[in-house]
């Protein structure tokens, strides 16, 4: 109730259009009604009376009466698929704009096949209720309230079979409500499922194509794929069930009246052929509003069920934050000075002996290039994500220019800074729009001096519209070493105090490498560059590494203090470069 108790109040804006909606459907149903009593009148005053003017004046009126009422349908359909129309794409808007507020951790929780089955079938289904209830749900009541009266004014007592007849079908659609409300959460639930299953096979049906594991994930998706379909049976056997149910009660309610209706003609005085004509007629509009129910009812569930998993994302506590006071950093007021006072962290906010990273303790100054270095799982970038508050820190502060990264507002914080990660995620558009998508309003010089300095200049003039190439969707048409260039471009782009690049190089030649890092060191000057690496060539000529292990920082230093003084960079240096590598003054690497 509380779920649908929301759902409603959210038609407030819509107050007048529902307004409408509803005055609609009371003409139109009571016009409906209306038109029974002029058909006992053309049968037992017009044909048996063989009085003509009577049946021509009845006709006329139903004729009128059946006007009025298709007027009103069309209205209450304009107005019903206008207030569900604009009421989902409010709800859609609301669970978006959530979404984007939402930390990494929060992503963690909600997986994307999860979040677009919520974001699509969820609120189709709740579209489709509204526009059942404001078109046919609301209707049912006035429907059956009108026809009860008119019946009831017509013939009291043949009006005794409804004792019977009400009870049965409405106790037969709350049967069917308690059966079918509860399966309609555990049907979406293993929508989620197959969605997840399907998303992630798309997005790396490469690696399944490579490791040959087709069948496995047939299999998987076979698993999945079948329990949804169980559930769904199972909620539309008893659906199935429903219809020829009622019809057999219709069927037997209408034998009853005419059987009823005609020994009373026939015995006594008490009933007219027109009062029975008319009395089945109304008995149809009785139970009609009992069927629509239960066809809609249903749908009300569904509804229901799909609208706690909509109000479950929008209900979220977004993990980070900004606090009421937080001020927001001024663009070009931010010098880039970057310091853990003893950081810890772990995914689930506890910090234990397995947390992600422990006591993390450096400083990072404007113009320094600092690198983190580190075996898979060290912890690199998480790192780097608490930089930007992608997540909180469990334990400790980080600063920024003096200032306790959680003092400000995450915007401000992130227009300071220049993010490119290993995965380039490109958006559909054109070539322009994706370098200057942190900083819109970039000039096409500044644009071109973003994509030189990553080394992306040169295959961009290859294509034939050059900047405004087409991207196609996630950059297919781009190689891994060509997106990731244009990630780089993007966030030098964005001209930030910091700069962070998350293995970001990793599909780049060594060669264009060495010249994407000259240009950084002329071009970011006085920023501060974070650069997270596996290549023991990227980190090189950085001012400053750290060396992580199992979530702690094992050493710091250059390269020629590290070199001499931990035995975890010394391993990893002669791993990738061997023991016969030594490094110039000016960080050239020299053979032999």
């Amino acid at each position: 109730m509380e779920t649908l108790k929301r759902l409603i109040l959210k038609l407030k804006p819509y107050r007048m259009d529902v307004m409408l909606a509803f005055m609609a459907l009371v003409v139109g149903t009571a016009a409906e009604v209306l038109i029974a009593p002029q058909i006992q009148r053309v049968v037992d005053d017009g044909i048996i009376a063989n009085d003509m003017s009577v049946i021509t004046r009845s006709s006329l009126i139903m004729l009128g009466l059946s006007l009025i009422g298709m007027v009103a349908g069309y209205t209450n359909a304009y107005y019903g698929v206008k207030i569900s129309e604009y009421f989902i794409a409010d709800l859609r808007e609301e669970a978006y704009r959530k979404i984007q507020t939402f930390s990494f951790k929060n992503l963690d929780t909600l997986q994307t096949g999860e979040l677009l089955v919520r974001m699509t079938s969820d609120l189709n289904a709740i579209k489709t209720a509204v526009m059942m209830t404001v078109r046919m749900l609301l209707r049912a009541p006035f429907m059956l309230i009108g026809a009860l009266a008119v019946l009831i004014f017509i013939s009291p007592r043949m009006s005794i079979l409804l004792l019977v007849i009400l009870p049965l079908t409405s106790g037969f659609v709350y049967w069917f409500g308690a059966k079918t409300q509860p399966l309609y959460k555990k049907v979406q639930e293993r929508l989620d499922v197959v969605n997840t299953i399907l998303q992630e096979n798309i997005a790396g049906v490469r690696v399944v194509k490579a490791f040959v594991r087709a069948d496995h994930e047939n299999d998987r998706f076979a698993v999945a794929n079948e329990n949804y379909a169980s559930k769904q049976i199972e909620v539309n056997m008893i659906t199935a069930v429903m219809f020829p149910t009622m019809m057999t009660i219709i069927n037997f309610a209408t034998a009853g009246v005419l059987w009823l209706g005609g020994t009373l003609a026939v015995n006594t005085d008490f009933v007219t052929t027109g009062e029975i004509v008319s009395f089945v007629n109304l008995l149809m509009m009785v139970i009609f509003p009992v069927l629509m129910l239960g066809f809609g009812l249903p749908m009300v569930y569904a509804a229901i069920a799909s609208g706690e998993r909509i109000f479950e994302v929008i209900d979220m506590d977004a993990d980070v934050v900004d606090r009421p006071d937080a001020v927001t950093l001024k663009r070009d007021a931010v010098e880039g000075h970057v310091v853990f006072d003893d950081v810890s962290f772990d995914y689930d906010g506890e910090v234990e002996k397995d947390a992600v990273l422990k006591h993390i303790s450096f400083e990072a100054h404007p113009g320094e290039t600092v690198a983190i270095l580190g075996a898979t799982g060290s912890g690199k970038s998480s790192l780097i994500s608490l930089i930007a508050r992608l997540y909180d820190v469990t334990e400790g502060e980080i600063r920024l220019d003096g200032r306790n990264i959680q003092d400000v507002t995450q915007a401000s914080l992130r227009q300071q800074i220049g993010f490119a990660l290993q995965e380039a995620i490109l958006f559909t558009g054109s070539i322009r729009d994706n370098i200057r998508y942190g900083r819109p309003d970039a000039s096409d010089e500044e644009v071109i001096a973003a994509a030189k300095a990553a080394q992306a200049h040169d295959f961009i003039m290859t294509k034939e519209d050059g900047y405004d190439g087409k991207v196609e969707q996630r950059g297919k048409n781009f190689s891994g070493g060509q997106k990731q260039r244009l990630a780089i471009a993007r966030a030098l782009c964005v001209k930030p105090a910091i700069l962070i690049l998350d293995d970001s190089t990793s599909a780049v030649d060594v060669e264009t490498e060495t010249l994407i890092q000259g240009a950084l060191a002329e071009l970011m000057h006085d920023s501060t560059v974070f650069i997270v690496a596996q290549r023991i060539s990227t980190v090189l000529t950085a001012d400053k590494i750290l060396v992580l292990d199992q979530g702690k920082i094992a050493a710091t230093g250059n390269h020629a203090e590290l070199l001499e003084s931990s035995p975890i960079y010394k391993e990893i240096f002669d791993s990738q470069l061997g023991s016969g590598v030594r490094v110039s003054a000016d960080q050239e690497v020299l053979h032999g």
